[in-house]
């Protein structure tokens, strides 16, 4: 399983194989925050955070 954190620390995101989505953990609470469905077929198979700006990219097979 991967995660990583955003470019801030502030959250945590790690795919869900099972469930298709995109988990988004806050890092000092451990909270659920957000989960983002894939909308494709399978899951995400990568995800890696942005160096020039706050954004992610996911990547499939």
């Amino acid at each position: 399983m991967q995660a990583i954190f955003n470019a801030t620390e502030e959250f945590i995101l790690s795919i869900d194989e099972l469930n298709n989505e995109v988990v988004i953990w806050d890092a000092m609470t451990t909270d659920i925050v957000a989960k983002w469905p894939s909308n494709h077929v399978g899951a995400p198979r990568w995800l890696e955070p942005s160096p020039v700006e706050s954004a992610f990219y996911f990547m499939w097979n």
